[in-house]
Protein backbone atom coordinates (compact mmCIF):
# COMPACT_ATOMS: atom_id res chain seq x y z
CA UNK A 1 0.00 0.00 0.00
CA UNK A 2 1.27 3.46 -0.79
CA UNK A 3 0.96 6.51 1.43
CA UNK A 4 1.54 10.20 0.84
CA UNK A 5 3.31 11.67 3.86
CA UNK A 6 4.23 15.28 4.51
CA UNK A 7 7.66 15.61 6.08
CA UNK A 8 9.47 18.70 7.26
CA UNK A 9 12.64 19.77 5.46
CA UNK A 10 14.67 18.54 8.45
CA UNK A 11 12.96 15.14 8.32
CA UNK A 12 13.56 14.85 4.58
CA UNK A 13 17.24 15.72 5.01
CA UNK A 14 17.57 13.31 7.95
CA UNK A 15 15.87 10.52 6.02
CA UNK A 16 18.10 11.07 2.99
CA UNK A 17 21.23 11.11 5.16
CA UNK A 18 20.17 8.00 7.12
CA UNK A 19 19.19 6.09 3.98
CA UNK A 20 22.45 6.92 2.22
CA UNK A 21 24.60 6.09 5.24
CA UNK A 22 22.88 2.71 5.67
CA UNK A 23 22.54 1.80 2.00
CA UNK A 24 18.74 1.75 2.13
CA UNK A 25 16.08 3.23 -0.04
CA UNK A 26 14.09 5.92 1.70
CA UNK A 27 11.01 3.69 1.45
CA UNK A 28 12.84 0.86 3.23
CA UNK A 29 14.04 3.23 5.94
CA UNK A 30 10.44 4.38 6.48
CA UNK A 31 9.17 0.77 6.58
CA UNK A 32 11.79 -0.08 9.20
CA UNK A 33 10.86 2.99 11.21
CA UNK A 34 7.19 2.02 11.18
CA UNK A 35 8.10 -1.51 12.30
CA UNK A 36 10.18 -0.09 15.17
CA UNK A 37 7.16 1.93 16.32
CA UNK A 38 4.90 -1.12 16.16
CA UNK A 39 7.41 -3.28 18.03
CA UNK A 40 7.88 -0.61 20.69
CA UNK A 41 4.11 -0.29 21.15
CA UNK A 42 3.72 -4.07 21.50
CA UNK A 43 6.59 -4.14 24.00
CA UNK A 44 5.02 -1.30 26.01
CA UNK A 45 1.65 -3.07 26.15
CA UNK A 46 3.33 -6.34 27.17
CA UNK A 47 5.30 -4.54 29.91
CA UNK A 48 2.09 -2.91 31.18
CA UNK A 49 0.36 -6.31 31.43
CA UNK A 50 3.40 -7.76 33.21
CA UNK A 51 3.42 -4.85 35.68
CA UNK A 52 -0.29 -5.32 36.39
CA UNK A 53 0.24 -9.02 37.06
CA UNK A 54 3.23 -8.31 39.28
CA UNK A 55 1.25 -5.72 41.24
CA UNK A 56 -1.55 -8.21 41.88
CA UNK A 57 0.74 -11.12 42.75
CA UNK A 58 0.14 -12.37 46.27
CA UNK A 59 -3.19 -10.61 46.74
CA UNK A 60 -4.99 -13.89 47.43
CA UNK A 61 -6.18 -14.01 51.04
CA UNK A 62 -3.88 -16.66 52.49
CA UNK A 63 -6.37 -17.45 55.26
CA UNK A 64 -8.74 -18.92 52.65
CA UNK A 65 -8.17 -22.54 51.64
CA UNK A 66 -8.40 -22.47 47.82
CA UNK A 67 -9.62 -26.08 47.60
CA UNK A 68 -12.44 -25.42 50.08
CA UNK A 69 -13.27 -22.13 48.35
CA UNK A 70 -13.66 -23.88 44.98
CA UNK A 71 -15.61 -26.77 46.51
CA UNK A 72 -18.02 -24.27 48.10
CA UNK A 73 -18.45 -22.48 44.77
CA UNK A 74 -19.13 -25.73 42.95
CA UNK A 75 -21.60 -26.78 45.62
CA UNK A 76 -23.57 -23.62 44.90
CA UNK A 77 -23.81 -24.61 41.23
CA UNK A 78 -25.36 -27.94 42.18
CA UNK A 79 -28.15 -26.29 44.19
Amino acid sequence: MKFAVNLSEAQIAGLAEYSGRNGLSQAEAIRRGVQLLLDDDARSRREARTAALAASFGTWDKSVDPDKYLADLRAEWER
